[in-house]
């Protein structure tokens, strides 16, 4: 089956695992960084005046029920896999 993970032991595995917990976070900030501000000023007004005109979100119940069945397909195939 699976392998269990094992602890870092020496020094290098405990500053790369610390290294790769905290790339997420700079990489979303290197993104934002790249969006030009007129984006980002444009974006922040589409969504004042959709809050400030009480729209509703936008639903859409059928590809909802795509996806919830996309997953009872998946957990079904994974229980089939493992029953075996």
């Amino acid at each position: 089956m699976l392998q269990r993970l094992k602890k870092p032991g020496t020094p290098a595995e405990k500053r790369h695992r610390y290294a790769v917990a905290h790339l997420p976070p700079v990489r979303i900030w290197f993104t934002l960084k790249l969006v030009p501000d007129a984006a980002i000023a444009d974006c922040r007004r589409q969504a004042r005046s959709g809050m400030d005109a009480h729209k509703p979100k936008p639903q859409n119940y059928h590809a909802a029920a795509v996806f919830i069945a996309l997953w009872l397909l998946l957990l079904w195939a994974i229980w089939r896999w493992l029953a075996v």
